[in-house]
């Protein structure tokens, strides 16, 4: 990848070296009578990688859901860098410099990868994405400044090449890297990434971990779920582990990866 897109490094976008960090206190989400999130008080951001694993239904991608404004909890609250966010909308979650991504990445397929990038960085006073899709494509004229912002994602990402292509014509890998170019048009400072490795092929998994180990490097906060442990024991900096709505465990990849009790929880941890 190319070292392109200065700025859209944290801390030239932003205008300062800090990061975000969340923090969350006996977060409990419930559907029916079945408890997804069940107390969990957790510090997540400032730099690094962080790694949620755990088997399926733990409440891996609840708890994300809770963190970036997707679902509302039913106790408990999130704050920001102290400041209580607990039930914002996600698209305010956004603006204050959280991203988020999904398993299907939902690209608009018929624009093109520059376009995509670009509709994400739209200035504010144009309104809300649904707002601005909603309008035939030439009767909105994205920015010059959407535009540019979107030459230099594409350009960190090594992406250029692929500016005039129309996404759905995209292999699912470089797919996964407009997903996350597009959250990168939204300058935020933590990244959360739910099982980004998900579909992709030896290769596309290659170049997933090389971008995502290169927004660390640049000072972005990643926090991905996982069930590839290869792929977290190689860019984890951090391990949370989930059961059943809890916390088990939380510590470097090699205290976690060598705790027997929890490879009996989840089959192949180990």
């Amino acid at each position: 990848m190319t070292d392109g897109a200065a700025a859209h490094r944290p801390a030239e976008a932003r205008g300062d070296g800090a990061g975000h960090r969340i923090a969350t206190a006996r977060l409990v989400k419930r559907f029916g009578g079945f408890t997804a999130v069940d107390e969990v008080t957790v510090s997540l951001g400032d730099t690094g990688i962080t790694a949620l694993i755990g088997p399926n239904g733990a409440g891996k991608t609840t708890l994300f859901n809770l963190i970036t404004g997707q679902l509302a909890p039913d106790e408990g609250t999130v704050e920001l860098d102290g400041s209580d966010v607990t039930g914002r909308p996600p698209e305010e979650m956004a603006r204050l410099g959280v991203g988020r991504s999904f398993q299907d990445v939902k690209l608009f397929g018929g624009l093109s990868t520059r376009e995509n990038i670009a509709v994400y960085a739209q200035p504010r006073r144009t309104g809300s994405i649904v707002r601005t899709l909603a309008q035939p494509w030439h009767q909105r004229a994205l920015s010059k400044a959407a535009l540019a912002v979107a030459d230099e994602v594409m350009g960190y990402l090594g992406i250029t090449a692929l500016a005039g292509t129309r996404t759905e014509s995209l292999g699912f890998a470089q797919q996964k890297l407009v997903a996350i170019g597009r959250l990168l048009a939204l300058q935020p400072r933590i990244l959360f990434l739910d099982e980004p490795a998900s579909g992709l092929d030896t290769n596309g998994r290659a170049t997933l971990s090389a971008t995502i180990r290169k927004l660390a490097e640049d000072g972005y906060s990643v926090c991905f779920v996982e069930h590839n442990t290869h792929l977290v024991r190689e860019l984890a900096s951090r391990v949370v582990f989930l059961s059943q709505g809890k916390i088990l465990a939380d510590g470097p990849p090699e205290a976690v990866f060598s705790d027997r009790s929890l490879a009996e929880t989840y089959l192949g941890l180990v």
